[in-house]
C-alpha cells in the first residue's frame, strides 16, 4: 500500500528533537552560557520579520520587511539578559505542527556555546513560537 501525503488542511505532528537538549545545555553551561537566538517568520505574499538576540554582545536586532521604520538594534539590559536566560530554562517540550496549506512559516535557531538546535513550523500557535514571540515582545517592546 502506497503512503499518500496529508490531505489539504490536515495537521501533521512533527516530533522535534532538541527540546530536552536546550534545557540540558543551559544547565551545563550555567550563568555564563553564550546564548544566541536567530529567527525569522514569513507569511506568503506579506513579507517577513527576522530577529537575533545575542546575550554575549548584549544586542537585539529586529527587521520588518514591510515597515522600514520598524527596524532597530537595541542593547540588552541586565534584566533583558536575565529574561533570555529564564526563557531558555523554561523551553517548551511540545512537538511542532505543520499544516499542509500553511502560508506562515517560522524558523528559530538557538545556539548555546558551540551547540545549536533549529526549530521550525508553520502555525503561530506552536508552543515554541509562542515562547519565542513572548520573549521578543518582552525585550523589544520598550
Amino acid at each position: 500500500m502506497m503512503s499518500r501525503p496529508p490531505a489539504y488542511g490536515i495537521l501533521e505532528r512533527i516530533p522535534t528533537r532538541g527540546f530536552m537538549r536546550i534545557r540540558d545545555l543551559i544547565d551545563e553551561a550555567g550563568e555564563t552560557a553564550h546564548i544566541r537566538i536567530i529567527g525569522e517568520v514569513s507569511v506568503q505574499r506579506r513579507g517577513f520579520i527576522s530577529f537575533e538576540i545575542d546575550v554575549e554582545t548584549r544586542l537585539f536586532h529586529y527587521r520588518d520587511s514591510n515597515q522600514w521604520s520598524n527596524n532597530f538594534v537595541r542593547a540588552l539590559t541586565a534584566a533583558d539578559v536575565q529574561a533570555v536566560r529564564q526563557a531558555m530554562s523554561s523551553w517548551p517540550y511540545e512537538a511542532v505542527s505543520r499544516d499542509a496549506d500553511g502560508v506562515l512559516h517560522w524558523q528559530v535557531t538557538v545556539s548555546i556555546g558551540a551547540e545549536s538546535e533549529s526549530f521550525e513550523g508553520n502555525r503561530n500557535k506552536d508552543a515554541v513560537w509562542r515562547h519565542v514571540s513572548r520573549l521578543i515582545e518582552a525585550i523589544g517592546g520598550k
